[in-house]
């Protein structure tokens, strides 16, 4: 039987698990956490892009949506890295993506909060230009990022000699 998958942001309390013992649960977590995302772009303005439905912003709804935007963005870098150098998931999660992460779920929290007015130019240009630039510096090999996961043997120039790269071991 296929193990049941549950997003992290619909965990269910201890109590209210299957009772059968033919569920196998497994947690997805997201790159990003609620701390990171606040870290950066600060807890006010994410819970205003997340507040959808005009919720009590401390409300567990507008926390469970902000949730749900991290793992979403989680499984779009998951899905744009597919075939780079490195593993996914990633397991640590490197610094770069737990950034990329946060910044991409605030955009788009903020994007569905704004999506009415199509003449407002958009405030995230720059930073959506930059994302870009990332992932495709982490498909070229510009772009380290700080783990050795690597799927692939890729030879690589160092001090002027090519070396075959195996597995992150020169």
């Amino acid at each position: 039987m296929l193990p049941l998958v549950l997003p992290n942001c619909f965990l269910l309390p201890p109590n209210s698990y299957p009772k059968t013992s033919n569920h196998n649960l497994i947690f997805i977590m997201a790159y990003a956490t609620l701390r990171d995302i606040f870290s950066r772009w600060g807890e006010t303005n994410v819970r205003d892009a997340a507040n959808l439905n005009s919720d009590d912003p401390m409300s567990a709804a507008v926390t469970n949506r902000i949730k749900y935007f991290l793992k979403i963005q989680s499984d779009e870098i998951e899905a744009r890295l597919l075939g780079c150098a490195y593993k996914v998931p990633f397991k640590p999660i490197p610094p770069v993506i737990r950034t990329l992460c946060a910044e991409l779920a605030y955009i788009a929290m903020y994007r569905v909060r704004h999506s009415t007015d199509s003449t407002a130019p958009d405030p995230f240009m720059y930073v959506t230009q930059r994302h870009q630039q990332i992932f495709a510096d982490i498909h070229a090999r510009r772009l380290r990022l700080g783990i050795e996961q690597h799927t692939l043997d890729v030879p690589m120039v160092v001090e002027g000699k090519r070396k075959l790269e195996v597995r992150g071991k020169e």
